[in-house]
């Protein structure tokens, strides 16, 4: 008969005192992995937390305290036509005159935000054959024109003619319009006359005609 092989005692200790350093170290190896991870999730949440705070408080500075230029920026988005020193109409001056300066209207604005309206397609309606042709600029030089030739008599009274010539857009006529755009763009002084002379009246003696639809009708 085979008897059982019996464990010798001390083969037992040492493989036992060569297996638990090396668990041992495994676990202590794995506890500062493991500890590495945390500390760099911990990290960059923070991070990430103190960036976003950083970028959301720069951006309520800039909108609380822009600066000039931002400024200058956003006041051009605002829909202000009319300056608080506008001059109004005047019948009196506009009684004397004895010449008409007539300005033909070519569209009508749709946006409330005019101070592009020199070379901005988006803010006049305008019709397929009229578009990339360089309308804005046209038109915009045309009421130049016609201040121009206002200021340079002062005898003169100026009427924008224009009806309403889009059915789509509403109630808005082309004489209106001109003289809105007159208004955001500023072009109503004379650069070449003097502040206080009668060629620097041309608001005040400024009419809208705004029935015609047509070149004949303007006249």
């Amino acid at each position: 008969m085979f008897r059982k092989s019996q464990r010798n005692p001390q083969h037992v200790s040492r493989i036992r005192h060569t297996i638990n350093p090396a668990r041992k170290k495994m676990k202590e190896h794995l506890k500062n992995r493991n500890n590495l991870a945390y500390k760099t999730y911990i990290f960059l949440s923070i991070a990430v937390i103190v960036l976003v705070y950083i970028v959301i408080s720069a951006t309520q500075l800039s909108i609380l305290f822009p600066s000039n230029e931002e400024h200058a920026a956003l006041r051009s988005r605002t829909n202000i036509w009319v300056k608080s020193d506008a001059q109004a109409f005047n019948p009196e001056i506009s009684s004397r005159a004895k010449n008409l300066v007539i300005v033909a209207g070519h569209s009508v604005i749709i946006s409330g935000h005019l101070h592009d309206a020199d070379h901005d397609e988006e803010d006049w309606y305008l019709l397929d054959y009229q578009k990339g042709q360089g309308l804005p600029q046209a038109i915009v030089s045309h009421i130049k024109k016609g201040i121009i030739l206002a200021a340079e008599d002062p005898a003169s009274l100026l009427v924008f003619s224009g009806g309403m010539t889009r059915s789509k857009t509403g109630p808005i006529n082309e004489g209106e319009s001109y003289f809105r755009v007159a208004d955001a763009l500023e072009l109503w002084e004379h650069p070449l006359s003097d502040a206080s002379s009668l060629s620097n009246t041309v608001r005040s003696r400024t009419v809208i005609e705004e029935f015609a639809t047509d070149s004949f009708q303007n006249l």
